[in-house]
């Protein structure tokens, strides 16, 4: 059953990661048509906004509810 839910949560986190690798990709893509259009790009760090376990982000340490 161990091997089970770590196996489980090794799948989990692989999704997470490719989920945060197609937003960033996105992210990227958007930021290039804003470039071609005049836009300024505003990036936001990584470490600034964190998802925590409980499903709330973390922004600037504090908590918020989306």
């Amino acid at each position: 059953e161990e091997e089970e839910e770590e196996e489980e949560e090794e799948e989990e986190e692989e999704e997470e990661e490719e989920e945060e690798e197609e937003e960033e990709e996105e992210e990227e893509e958007e930021e290039e048509e804003d470039e071609e259009e005049g836009y300024v790009a505003v990036r936001r760090p990584h470490h600034q906004t964190k998802e925590a376990n409980d499903g709330t982000e973390k922004m600037g340490g504090r908590d918020t509810d989306w």
